[in-house]
């Protein structure tokens, strides 16, 4: 991933190359025209970053603004993180199922959809998705994903299973929907952390083979 160490939105969009800067400047107003109340702008690990400033929710386990989009230029595309559509598998059902009916080809990554122009994108539907979750519903969500994610770790630990170790902070989301049964029975191959548990939930359910 291509990161920035530009200290200002406005400094990161300028030194993009012109078309990706008119790509970049049209998504951030859609987000911008769209974003709920609560939400800041800022640069956070070299994206414009759409996150929950600390002073309004500083209980983030790695004490970090809590992400909730972002948007980037890459080597090969440009990014849009939805982190809301990739920590919440019903949200993710509903995104696909709308941007299929678009007629918009999805290009789309772990927690990003790619793109190279505006019009690549179902603008609409970014604008919908956008404005889907108010913050006092992203944080309760996150929240209970901790819970879950923190009861699971526990009964992990109790076992001696290798992979109850650090959290994520979009991982407990995808972890809850599709891995909240019997997690003490579930099979694992190596050391895996929460994070990756919840990249590989975005396949299939995660197993950990402890007894």
């Amino acid at each position: 991933m291509v990161s920035s160490d530009a200290a200002t939105v406005d400094e990161y969009i300028k030194s993009l190359p012109d078309e990706r800067r008119e790509a970049i400047k049209g998504l951030r107003k859609v987000i911008l025209d769209n974003l709920p109340k609560g939400y800041k702008e800022g640069m956070l690990w070299g994206m414009i970053t759409y996150y929950i400033p600390l002073k309004d929710y500083p209980n983030t386990y790695n004490r970090q603004p809590l992400g909730y989009a972002a948007l980037a230029s890459q080597k090969n595309y440009n990014s849009l993180y939805l982190l809301t559509v990739y920590g919440d598998p019903k949200t993710e059902k509903w995104f696909k199922a709308q941007y299929k009916a678009s007629g918009k080809k999805l290009d789309m990554g772990k927690s990003c959809v790619h793109f190279k122009k505006l019009d690549d994108l179902p603008v609409d539907l970014i604008a919908e998705t956008i404005a889907r979750t108010p913050k006092d519903a992203y944080i309760k969500r996150y929240e209970a994903a901790r819970k879950l994610t923190k009861r699971g770790n526990r009964k992990r630990r109790s076992i001696g299973c290798s992979c109850a170790s650090g959290s994520d902070q979009f991982a407990a989301g995808r972890l809850a929907a599709h891995c909240h049964s019997s997690l003490a029975d579930r099979r694992h191959t190596g050391d895996v952390s929460v994070a990756s548990v919840y990249q590989d939930c975005s396949r299939k359910p995660f197993r950990c083979g402890h007894r």
